[in-house]
């Protein structure tokens, strides 16, 4: 069984015997690949408004978790551009004068950085959303408001409006941080929710009904899932007047039996339930004397032991600094599965180096440390020794090599891996910390951030020369060749789609082309399961096709690439 590792962000981590470098679709469980990667609904804003942005941490190609809240956001003009680092507001940026400045978010030493313009655009109309509602007393909405600019673009300003109500007694709008828009239905009638901004002002109808709450519903109904994982739950209002609302952060939640699981009533959580040991609860869900509840499976086995990877290791620490990631894996009645978001960690010479709540590495300086990660009252630990190394010039390689000659469809992608010699003897793979370059962009073009990281797409039918760089050095070129055969067939490979809950099982896919030849298209198709109760292809490894069992049952699985699919049944007994 292939485990679930979660690997190294933006980190120099060798270990002898961690895979198959000559293998480029393959990835190394213990490879260090990550970087931080910024995302903003707009790449420019009109001055005096605001766009939140995104920081997201992509872990070795495997996944990418939501890290906005862990780095430190800056600008480097702050004359045209101003970064909050306030808990409520972190990320946001608000424009001050036209021009453009640089974003960075930097956590543990790895940055990412974004270009931001500053328009000089000026309000042209405001328009506000819904147009109109009808709430029951005493439940809330949010609005919306869309700014309409001279350059003709539109941009959401929900935040930076001002919001007030025509007749508060009826209805309240919030202009507070953290609830820009939210009407409060207070008394049967009716109220014009507005929105100004520089001069232009805006209005909707909001109408407080006297409907009552007749029913409540929750989805998923009577779910399985994995012990120590989550899932939002939803619970939807049923009203006299026959209409239905979204209402999962008016109700108040609970869990039947905490043990076995959680479920949070905390603001901009609610719903969320956190699972914990083996065992059946009812989570519920009540409003104004209504009730509602469905059953809860928790299974997959209790926690029995955690092992902190890669064990007993040595890192480099050179100038600058580069963090790495270690993972969690945690032993279960079935099997085993990472858990690195559901550990605490912490490192016992902080001098040597330190540890973030996501398990990032930074090293400070040569010397030993145990790096722990517990859970509940299971513990782990692991040895960590730094060294000082330099890198030895010329030792840079690329994977898979020129006499190999790979041969990659149109359409598909292939995995390049690269690594390098250091002066402590170590080889290190260095994949995501290379700058990866295609000499025929045109006919193939390889990733330089994120998830893409060292994956090559075939765009054409041709060669070209793939190349790595590591501070100036370059590594000797690995050709590539891109054919371009139809696709006539797309089968699911394995023998034996069998599995207990809480165990994971790899899948491969295999195309089959016009010219009679056949790839792996694993990392390519998009992955699927009709019951999620059943098994699920894990957030972590759903690109690559390895699937957790969750509970009893039966359960079809499909692989689509194209036009053409395949599906398999998945028995979980």
């Amino acid at each position: 069984m292939k485990y679930l590792f979660v690997t190294i962000l933006i980190g120099l981590l060798g270990l002898s015997g961690c895979g198959d470098a000559d293998d480029a679709t393959r990835l190394n469980t213990f490879s260090s690949l990550t970087a931080i990667e910024i995302t903003a609904e707009n790449t420019q804003i009109a001055n005096l408004t605001s766009t939140q942005l995104k920081a997201s941490g992509n872990f070795s190609g495997l996944f990418s978790r939501d890290i906005t809240a862990d780095v430190v956001w800056e600008s480097s003009d702050q004359t045209v551009a101003t970064l909050s680092n306030d808990a409520e507001t972190r990320g946001r940026v608000a424009g001050i004068f036209p021009g453009t400045t640089s974003i960075t978010a930097t956590v543990d030493g790895i940055t990412d950085s974004f270009s931001l313009t500053v328009s000089n655009a000026t309000i042209s109309s405001l328009a506000i959303s819904p147009l109109t509602t009808t709430i029951p007393k005493g439940l809330t909405a949010q609005f919306q408001a869309t700014g309409n600019f001279s350059d003709a673009t539109s941009q959401d300003i929900t935040f930076d409006v001002d919001w007030s109500s025509s007749d508060p007694l009826a209805a309240s709008v919030s202009n507070a941080v953290g609830s820009k828009g939210l009407a409060s239905a207070l008394a049967v009638g009716t109220s014009d929710i507005s929105a100004s901004f520089e001069g232009i002002d805006t209005s909707t109808l909001m109408t407080v009904s006297a409907a009552r709450l007749d029913s409540l519903s929750i989805s998923p109904a009577d779910p399985s899932l994995l012990s120590l994982s989550s899932r939002q739950f939803t619970a939807t209002g049923s009203f006299s007047d026959a209409s239905t609302l979204d209402i999962t952060n008016q109700v108040t939640w609970a869990s039947k039996f905490p043990t076995f699981a959680s479920v949070s009533n905390s603001a901009g959580s609610q719903g969320l339930v956190a699972t914990l040991l083996n065992g059946v609860t009812t989570i519920s869900a009540r409003l104004d004397g209504v009730n509602a509840a469905t059953g809860l499976s928790v299974t997959g086995g209790n926690l029995a032991t955690i092992q902190v990877l890669p064990a007993k290791s040595s890192f480099i620490h050179i100038d600058p600094v580069i963090p790495l990631q270690m993972s969690a894996e945690g032993t279960f009645d079935n099997g085993a599965r990472d858990i690195s978001d559901q550990v605490t960690w912490s490192s016992t010479v902080p001098a040597v180096a330190t540890i973030s709540p996501q398990g990032i590495v930074t090293t400070v300086g040569a010397g030993e440390t145990e790096i722990q990660a517990v859970n509940g009252t299971v513990p782990a630990t692991t040895k960590l020794t730094v060294v000082a190394a330099t890198f030895n010039s010329g030792t840079l390689v690329v994977r898979p090599a020129s006499a190999e000659l790979p041969t990659l469809a149109k359409g598909t992608s292939l995995k390049f891996t690269a690594s390098g010699q250091f002066g402590d003897g170590s080889s290190r793979d260095l994949t995501s910390v290379v700058t990866w370059s295609s000499s025929a962009a045109g006919i193939a073009e390889i990733g330089n951030s994120g998830l893409g990281k060292g994956v090559v797409s075939g765009l054409a039918a041709g060669t070209t020369n793939i190349n790595a760089d590591f501070r100036g050095l370059d590594s000797d070129s690995a050709n590539l060749d891109v054919t371009a055969p139809s696709l006539v067939a797309l089968s699911i490979d394995n023998p034996s789609p069998s599995l207990l809950p809480g165990a994971s099982l790899q899948f491969t896919a295999t195309a089959t082309y016009g010219d009679a030849t056949t790839q792996n298209v694993s990392a390519d198709v998009v992955w699927s399961s009709v019951d999620s109760s059943v098994a699920i292809f894990d957030a972590f490894q759903s690109a690559n096709g390895e699937i957790l069992a969750v509970d009893t049952g039966s359960v079809e699985i499909m692989a689509s690439l194209g036009e053409e699919t395949d599906t398999l049944t998945v028995e979980v007994p």
